[in-house]
């Protein structure tokens, strides 16, 4: 596997000769990652994704960190984790001892 730095490198100079947007997904699992491509100016936006941030709160502060760099925000892959179907549990309120179904 490459290492983040070349991975940012490559992607800077993809940036600096493109006049789309560039996406930093791949290679870019936490909030230290972000921060890091963010200080090479090595993309426009972050692509956060529950499983491979390790779930709401690790995207949370991804987010966080994205945002206070400048960098634009784009969600994926949140239908194929846990968290975007939990269990029926926590789905189904519980019911009140007073309600009744007549």
């Amino acid at each position: 596997m490459k290492s983040l730095a070349w991975i940012g490198f490559g992607l800077r100079r993809v940036r600096e000769k493109s006049d789309l947007p560039i996406a930093l997904d791949e290679g870019c699992f936490s909030s230290y990652d972000v921060a890091r491509l963010a200080r090479m100016e090595a993309g426009d936006l972050v692509v956060l994704k529950l499983t491979k941030s390790a779930g709401p709160w690790g995207c949370q502060r991804s987010a966080i960190v994205a945002e206070a760099n400048g960098l634009g925000l784009l969600g994926s892959g949140l239908t194929d984790s846990a968290w975007a179907s939990p269990p029926p549990s926590i789905c189904i309120p519980r019911l009140n001892s007073s309600f009744r179904l007549n």
